[in-house]
């Protein structure tokens, strides 16, 4: 019986759908990539702005220091340098040289002053020292600056971002001053105290030449991936259009075969033979496919490591669920109480195997900030012991902080508090009741302090201590108590130590225990 000749063309339609679809798919893709590189180059440029008001800042603060210490500086009296009105009352404020040349002394903000001045004049970058008590009036903060002060005032380390100066385009960066001995002999009568916040120093650099660098970045990015985008829509194009001449080709053979089967009584084995033609192209394309899948899952091996450490978990859950959803009611209390534990513990288990797969993408993508700082190494210790006490006493493990108290490193308090968690956890992880697990510190080379977590547990293989830092190595394990394990939190606390410039290493025995230790500036 002879078919429509609609139902084999019908099929082209949907075809063209799904290219364009694809062509709409593609636009996408270049266009948030083109966006995140636009992205990144500007957080490159906005951190070299950064870096060159911060500089700014720290030459003008070790000026200041160098006058300090001199107790200020004698210069040739002169037009551009006269004798500073504020320093009447401090003796020899001019002294003559026996051959009469008269100088004048030079304070430290008088000093730093002259040096904005000549920095703006050489380099186009401002400085200014100021108060929010100044003595000279020329040293008003203004606006920005006098956010900046009272952000100080609160706690504040340093204070940064856009302003605009003369209608021109800045970024601006401030810090404060701390008064010392050495400026009581100025700021005393204004009532200042050694240690207090006395005002601070702004730089700030023109934006004009980082944006023009910006819009260059920018250019070449969108010239890259606009060409990038072209060529891919060329290709899908040129497939597409060869895809539906095959199809049409295809609808024109297959309605010749339906024709002469009304015709042809030996149209059977013919039908036969195209059959075959057409199963050898399925197979072949089925190889195609398969082909591609394994290239794909040799490229993203970081993905499907995750998928693996996802999925047991969560089949485990979910088998639990499912059972006591089906047979409840054949369950004691004490039974359901035993599973109600074991579905806690799993849910615990995966919301921490979350946890650490969220900071360590955050981290490959940069999405966590690096905010060093001296912290109290003692109470960061103490504190994590404290989180972790309640895993412990259900095991019957004690945990030790052998930190001296006031032992102090330069540290992301965030970063710390996450690789003390992990490696203090797993200690509690794979150690025996009875056992311990102790926090130790001794000074390392290069003015580093090397940070310690013993336990007295099971212990790991040479081969297993090997891996345990190794993306492509799989060495997750059970705890002593059947507890999960990925290996992923390991990874983290490499990533967040290395982000300091320390190490971190693991030393073990099998049955006598293991020890974690890492290094952090001091």
């Amino acid at each position: 019986m002879v078919q429509p000749e609609t139902s084999a063309k019908t099929n082209r339609y949907p075809i063209s759908i799904s290219f364009n679809l694809l062509l709409v798919g593609w636009t996408i893709i270049i266009a948030g990539i083109a966006f995140w590189s636009y992205q990144s180059a500007y957080n490159e440029i906005l951190l070299l702005a950064r870096r060159e008001a911060y500089k700014g800042f720290e030459k003008d603060v070790m000026f200041r220091a160098w006058a300090s210490m001199h107790g200020g500086v004698y210069v040739p009296v002169s037009q551009t340098t006269l004798p500073n009105p504020y320093l009447d009352g401090i003796p020899e404020r001019e002294i003559k040289t026996p051959s009469g040349k008269l100088f004048t002394l030079m304070n430290p903000a008088y000093i730093t002053r002259q040096v904005h001045e000549l920095s703006y004049r050489k380099s186009g970058v401002l400085g200014h020292i100021t108060s929010l008590n100044p003595i000279r009036p020329q040293n008003s903060a203004d606006k920005w600056e006098t956010e900046a002060l009272k952000n100080f005032e609160k706690g504040a380390k340093e204070y940064s971002g856009f302003d605009f100066l003369n209608n021109e385009k800045f970024f601006r960066f401030m810090a404060p001053l701390i008064t010392e001995k050495e400026c009581l002999k100025c700021h005393e009568a204004q009532g200042y105290k050694v240690g207090e916040i006395r005002g601070g120093i702004s730089s700030s650099v023109p934006w004009k030449y980082y944006e023009a660098s910006l819009n260059s970045e920018a250019i070449n990015l969108l010239t890259g991936y606009g060409i990038l985008w072209f060529l891919g829509f060329v290709g899908i194009s040129v497939v597409k259009k060869r895809f539906l001449i095959y199809i049409h080709k295809r609808d024109e053979y297959e309605d010749g075969i339906q024709k002469l089967n009304s015709e042809l009584t030996a149209s059977k084995k013919i039908i036969e033979e195209n059959l075959l033609r057409k199963n050898l192209l399925v197979e072949e394309l089925t190889q195609t496919k398969n082909s591609l899948e394994k290239t794909n899952s040799e490229k993203d091996r970081f993905f499907s490591i995750i998928a693996h450490d996802l999925k047991s978990p969560f089949m485990g859950f979910i088998g639990m669920t499912e059972l006591m959803a089906d047979q409840i009611n054949s369950f004691s209390q004490e039974e359901l109480t035993q599973f109600s534990r074991q579905m806690s513990s799993s849910a615990k288990n995966l919301y921490k195997l979350l946890h650490n797969l969220l900071e360590w993408a955050q981290m490959q993508r940069g999405g966590i900030v690096y905010n060093p700082e001296q912290v109290n190494l003692h109470e960061i210790v103490s504190q994590n012991i404290e989180f972790l006490t309640a895993s412990a006493l259900n095991k019957g493990i004690r945990l030790i902080s052998g930190i001296p108290a006031g032992q102090a490193v330069v540290a992301d308090k965030a970063m710390l508090n996450t690789i003390l968690r992990n490696l203090i956890a797993n200690g509690i992880k794979f150690t025996n009741s009875g056992g311990e697990v102790k926090v130790t510190s001794q000074p390392a080379e290069m003015n580093f302090i090397r940070i310690s977590v013993a336990d007295s547990g099971i212990g790991m293989s040479e081969q297993l201590v090997k891996n345990l830092f190794k993306m492509e190595q799989r060495v997750g394990r059970t705890g002593t108590n059947g507890e999960e394990s990925t290996g992923l939190g390991l990874l983290l606390c490499k990533e967040f130590v290395e982000k300091h410039g320390g190490k971190i290493s693991a030393e073990s025995v099998e049955g006598t225990g293991s020890t974690f230790s890492f290094t952090l500036p001091a």
